[in-house]
């Protein structure tokens, strides 16, 4: 009896837990507002990089970003004109927004205030825009 008794709220005790667990949800992510222009600032090399400013570069560079295309100016003059998506790539512990440029390139958005730092994933490098 003592054994039936066991087994009988041991069986009520899994069957609460089965019945309380949700449907998995399902999550939407969407990238950062990136879009306006943007100046360049600096350049942080990855894995203790040198950091790389346009005055010690001698060299501008500006991104105009819309909804769907990333256009890059150096000098003021136009480098390149690229669409781009937005793309959640989940690993197990969390979700990682990354835009892939249509050259290929692949960078981590994050905006900060007025920031827009643009991280490469290949190498840890990161680049620093202000909103113009």
């Amino acid at each position: 009896m003592k054994y039936s008794l066991i087994l009988f709220f041991t069986f009520c005790i899994l069957l609460g837990m089965m019945s309380s667990c949700e449907e998995n949800e399902v999550v939407t992510y969407s990238c950062p507002d990136i879009s306006g222009e943007w100046e360049w600032k600096k350049f942080v090399g990855g894995f203790g990089g040198p950091t790389i400013t346009p005055e010690s570069l001698g060299k501008t560079k500006s991104l105009i970003i819309t909804d769907t295309s990333f256009t890059i100016f150096i000098n003021d003059t136009l480098r390149s004109s690229t669409a781009y998506k937005c793309n959640p790539i989940p690993n197990s512990h969390y979700t990682l927004l990354t835009i892939r440029l249509g050259s290929g390139e692949i960078y981590v958005p994050a905006i900060q205030s007025d920031t827009l730092v643009l991280s490469d994933v290949s190498g840890g490098d990161k680049d620093f825009y202000w909103r113009k």
